[in-house]
């Protein structure tokens, strides 16, 4: 539905084709998640009262932590998205060939998934889960970089390099969330505030 269009539009129409797709993707997002959330139930008897946003973001203020872990997630987060969302413009302006658009999901997703899961244990039990997140984050810094300099000249060193990027990345996002546990538990007991929701 959405791809016929793009691939049937000018380049003049094609800011207009992408902007209402965006909208209607977005207005079609915010209903579907209004339906969840509204339609969800949580049966679970809370013994604590859940924490007000003020309270929520004063313990944030404590724990040191947590609130580097959310500017890190925050950012690991952003670049995935910029990532995603801007494959599409390079495999049809920068290469002229919408057919490769496969192949970069595949290694921005797939390679990045399979080679950094079994790569994480050990690193996690060599270095810890800290230095292995910096790690990650380094390794996919470098990677992005290198793909937005050659990925004009060369595209098998730059699938290469989105693969190094993705790796990094897949590193980073799962030790992420790993360390986002350990944070909430050392604010639990800095505070007695239990906050695990804030970094979503």
């Amino acid at each position: 539905l959405i791809g016929p269009s793009i691939k049937n539009s000018s380049p003049e129409e094609m800011v207009s084709v992408y902007h209402f797709w965006t909208i209607v993707l977005a207005i079609a997002g915010m209903v579907l998640y209004f339906i969840c959330f509204k339609s969800t139930r949580e049966n679970v008897v809370r013994i604590v009262a859940q924490p007000s946003l003020k309270i929520s973001l004063q313990t944030l203020k404590r724990n040191r932590p947590l609130f580097m872990l959310c500017i890190g997630a925050l950012c690991v987060l952003i670049s995935t998205f910029a990532v995603s969302a801007s494959s599409l413009f390079y495999v049809r302006y920068v290469l002229n060939d919408t057919g490769l658009f496969t192949v970069l999901v595949l290694v921005q997703n797939l390679v990045g998934t399979v080679a950094s899961a079994p790569l994480v244990p050990g690193m996690v039990a060599r270095i810890g889960k800290k230095n292995t997140f910096l790690i990650g984050a380094l390794l996919g810094t470098c990677g992005y970089l290198l793909f937005f300099w050659v990925s004009v000249w060369s595209l098998p060193v730059a699938l290469v390099a989105l693969a190094i990027a993705s790796i990094g990345q897949g590193v980073t996002m799962t030790v992420m969330w790993a360390l986002e546990a350990d944070t909430v538990e050392y604010g639990e007991y800095l505070t007695g505030v239990r906050i695990e929701g804030l970094t979503y």
